[in-house]
């Protein structure tokens, strides 16, 4: 009897804890190295006095024409965006932005619309992994002008205060997982007449980003697996551990175990395969998957059970494998 391992790779990201960004942060999920992925962001490029938070401290003096007006509006340092709203009423203010990329090693951005656009702009952003794992960046803005679009003479005076209000909301955290190009693994293999043979159609798949004790969530793509000999063929399927930075380590089980019930514990996850049929539950040890006829295919999807809430690799990305096997029966 013939054999025939591949090995698939797993990733998934476990949710953290993630500061308030004034800009939706874009995710762009699984790229190969070298390869590049773009996404479009929307930059507002208009700022209501209305939308800035009433606490932000807007001029806190020093300034003698504006400290001479202040007592005008029945206002005194320090002014902040309220109360100067409690005086004057809202205001709209356009401006043009310069946006940045730190650090710019594997993501970049075309910010040509920003820089003359109106109302807003579109930034194309671009994701080129230049090695494999997490990777991040953050885009922040600098107001290169603005425009309060009033007569008013202290308005046009503190227009610099607000554009460095308006500043700090201009920031987009950046975020992708860099994986190894399919096929890039140099092999040989001696083939006989009858040996057993297998195509994966990915070597990576992703589950995404997850809270601890999230329950049977799928990863993409699915797995297509063909029988590429001349034999009918026997597929089997295992998994390995999961691991992490820092010593993160969940224990693979087929236990029949849940958060909920308390029996699953800590550190330990659940994995298995669906073709539509009942799911095969995956464990280090193979499972069969059924036959193959020569030339046929099934597709299967893999389905993860996350370890229980306060297990390690909260916040970090835990890597796994779906190892698969054929025997050829002739």
């Amino acid at each position: 009897m013939k054999r025939l391992t591949v090995a698939l790779v797993g990733l998934m990201t476990v949710a953290g804890v993630s500061p308030v960004a004034a800009l939706t942060p874009l995710d762009f999920g699984t790229v190969n190295v070298g390869a590049s992925s773009i996404k479009s962001q929307v930059v507002p490029l208009t700022a209501s006095l209305s939308e800035l938070d009433p606490a932000t401290v807007l001029y806190a003096g020093g300034e003698s024409v504006i400290d001479l007006l202040l007592p005008f509006y029945g206002l005194s340092a320090p002014v902040t965006a309220g109360s100067l709203y409690a005086a004057i009423g809202d205001v709209t203010a356009t401006y043009h932005v310069d946006l940045v990329v730190s650090p710019g090693t594997d993501f970049s951005v075309d910010d040509s619309t920003c820089l003359t656009g109106t109302g807003s702009c579109t930034a194309e952003i671009t994701f080129t992994p230049s090695t494999t794992g997490p990777l991040g960046a953050v885009v922040t803005g600098t107001i290169l002008d603005i425009d309060v679009n009033s007569s008013d003479e202290l308005l046009n005076f503190m227009g610099p205060n607000l554009a460095d209000a308006v500043d700090d909301s201009l920031s987009l955290d950046l975020s992708g997982i860099g994986v190894p190009n399919t096929g890039s693994v140099g092999a040989t293999v001696t083939v006989p007449a009858s040996a057993a043979c297998l195509e994966l159609s990915t070597s990576a798949i992703d589950f995404g980003t997850l809270p601890l004790g999230s329950v049977d969530s799928p990863a993409t793509p699915d797995i297509t697996v063909t029988n590429c000999s001349g034999l009918s063929e026997t597929i089997y399927a295992s998994g390995t551990d999961a691991t992490g930075p820092a010593g993160a380590h969940w224990s693979l089980t087929d236990a029949d175990a849940a958060c909920a019930a308390l029996t699953l514990g800590l550190d330990a996850y659940r994995l298995r395969l669906a073709d539509g049929g009942v799911p095969v539950e995956l464990s280090t040890s193979n499972k069969s998957l059924g036959s193959l006829s020569s030339g046929l295919g099934t597709t299967d999807t893999a389905r993860i059970d996350l370890a229980c809430p306060g297990s390690t690799g909260a916040g970090t990305t835990m890597t796994l494998q779906i190892l698969y096997l054929a025997t050829s029966e002739g």
